[in-house]
């Protein structure tokens, strides 16, 4: 059963970071104490994976789910990565109720022939979550968010990683599917408006342009829209409000 406890999503993450990167066990013994797969997968899914189809199921059936949601959890991008995970693990094995390994054939098999199961408890979980959702925000629950990082491992970039939606907002066919094909009436990308950078102060104008760090009433320049992007949509660089550029005839270069 999942056992209903009024938290913020900050002190969630914050009690989940602090155990996923110091005890491993704990963390997953967090998630056997608050997930009770009995009570979110149907009946129907328990009859229709352990029907009589002549031989016995090697694997559990909870065994095989674990193992899903451990590969998100941790953000494993493949089937035959998971199964490296599981090999050299004693811990994520004896979580997930696995006494052999199976291979990469026996999770493909089991994603395809129980697609129509998988998405009943996923349903069963909205049912048990949506009240809980409802008490915490009312406006807030009506959202669905999308997010493509799951719990990462900290990485140094030149974007922070816990933008909402991280690699996905680079391509413009999730708007595309998120209108046509799901009817979506709204698709909000949050922009975090309190940046700062070390030791100086950094603000960004109501209309999400950075501004001078020595006047904040100066919004920068934007200079150039050069793509790095998979997707090919601009990027935006933005240089000094004073900035000028001069150039030389004789030699013709520019410089600031």
């Amino acid at each position: 059963m999942i056992t209903q406890k009024r938290l913020t999503l900050a002190d969630i993450f914050e009690d989940c970071q602090e155990i996923f990167e110091s005890d491993k066990p704990q963390f997953l013994t967090l998630l056997e104490n608050h997930i009770d797969l009995d009570e979110i997968v149907p009946i129907s899914f328990k009859y229709h994976y352990y029907a009589s189809t002549g031989r016995n199921r090697k694997y559990p059936l909870n065994a095989m789910l674990w193992a899903l949601i451990i590969q998100r959890l941790f953000s494993i991008p493949t089937d035959s990565l998971l199964l490296i995970f599981l090999h050299y693990s004693r811990h994520l094995r004896e979580f997930c109720g696995f006494t052999k390994v199976p291979d990469a054939s026996k999770i493909t098999r089991f994603k395809q022939d129980f697609l129509e199961d998988l998405q009943s408890v996923f349903d069963n979980l909205v049912d048990a979550t949506e009240p809980i959702c409802q008490d915490i925000d009312e406006n807030l629950s009506s959202m669905l968010l999308f997010d493509t990082s799951g719990i990462e491992a900290y990485v140094t970039e030149n974007n922070p990683k816990i933008f909402l939606g991280d690699a996905a907002f680079d391509t413009i066919e999730i708007y595309k599917s998120l209108f046509e094909d799901f009817k979506f009436q709204k698709a909000f990308i949050p922009l975090k408006v309190k940046l700062s950078l070390d030791n100086v102060d950094y603000t960004f104008n109501e209309n999400g342009i950075p501004c001078c760090p020595h006047d904040s009433s100066l919004p920068m320049k934007r200079e150039g829209s050069k793509s790095h992007l998979k997707s090919k949509l601009p990027t935006m660089k933005f240089v000094c409000p004073k900035m000028k550029w001069e150039y030389n005839k004789e030699d013709r270069s520019k410089r600031r």
